[in-house]
């Protein structure tokens, strides 16, 4: 379970790297990227929370570094 923003960013840095890799092993590239958070629900006892963005990029890319830094816009 994530507690602070920090974790939040970290983990969606991860993705963004893995999506990268993934993308220049296919040869491919992507447009757009959404963000999504949610939280545990089955952890009824806790606030539920639930929300996305998506981002259009600048120019089609499989670059790790693109990606990170429109994935933290979001």
């Amino acid at each position: 379970m994530m507690k602070t923003w920090d974790e939040l960013r970290e983990r969606v840095s991860t993705f963004a790297l893995l999506a990268g890799v993934k993308l220049r092993n296919q040869n491919s590239n992507c447009e757009l990227i959404q963000v999504f958070i949610y939280t545990n629900r089955f952890r009824q006892e806790l606030p539920q929370y639930s929300g996305y963005k998506t981002v259009k990029l600048q120019f089609p890319t499989s670059s790790t570094f693109e990606l990170n830094k429109y994935a933290q816009m979001a």
